[in-house]
């Protein structure tokens, strides 16, 4: 791998050439993502408060008059999955501002964190044509996030969820939102002469 990234770097510095590794920052994007956690994060926060402690009061029989069953949390699911989604487009229209060069360094990026970092979501990852930038990698493991939280509730005893499990999901989606704003903060155009 550490081959490749040399071969890579080495080729742009013979060929003394501006490339753009990165999507530009994108102002919308940034809000958008600040709107998604904002209603995210309140709608967990409900959630929360309306979820039992344990599920030792759970009718066997009747398990969906819960307040935590999965039935109470369906429009929960799909709004969120409808904003990641919103994202995704926003981040796939200046996906096509990176250089070529610049995509092949971006799949071997994507090779080395993979590898180091697997994705919760290997089996339900979005499908997209095209070139995924690192950005846009970004926005498809929020949706997986999300994708993976339903996944959770469905497979969770009775379908329900405790309190203690809404405040998990609070603490994974502020740092998937930490990162991805932070990575939005740092893009820069790399200039080599």
């Amino acid at each position: 791998m550490k081959n490749n990234l040399f071969v890579l770097f080495f080729i742009l510095l013979v060929q003394s050439c501006t490339v753009t590794f990165v999507q530009p920052y994108d102002e919308k994007l940034v809000e958008a993502t600040e709107s998604f956690y904002k209603e995210t994060s309140l709608a967990i926060e409900e959630a929360r408060e309306k979820s039992p402690l344990n599920r030792n009061g759970i009718d066997p029989n009747k398990p969906e008059e819960n307040t935590g069953h999965l039935s109470k949390y369906t429009t929960f699911y799909s709004k969120a999955k409808v904003n990641a989604n919103a994202l995704i487009i926003r981040a796939m229209v200046n996906s096509g501002k990176i250089d070529k060069i610049a995509k092949n360094i971006h799949k071997v990026i994507e090779e080395v964190i993979s590898k180091s970092l697997p994705s919760n979501c290997d089996n339900e990852r979005a499908t997209i044509s095209g070139e995924i930038t690192l950005t846009l990698q970004n926005y498809l493991d929020l949706k997986c996030l999300v994708t993976h939280w339903e996944v959770q509730h469905k497979n969770a005893p009775y379908e329900v969820l405790k309190k203690v499990n809404w405040e998990s999901r609070q603490v994974s989606l502020m740092g998937m939102i930490v990162s991805m704003q932070k990575a939005e903060s740092f893009k820069t155009e790399a200039s080599v002469n």
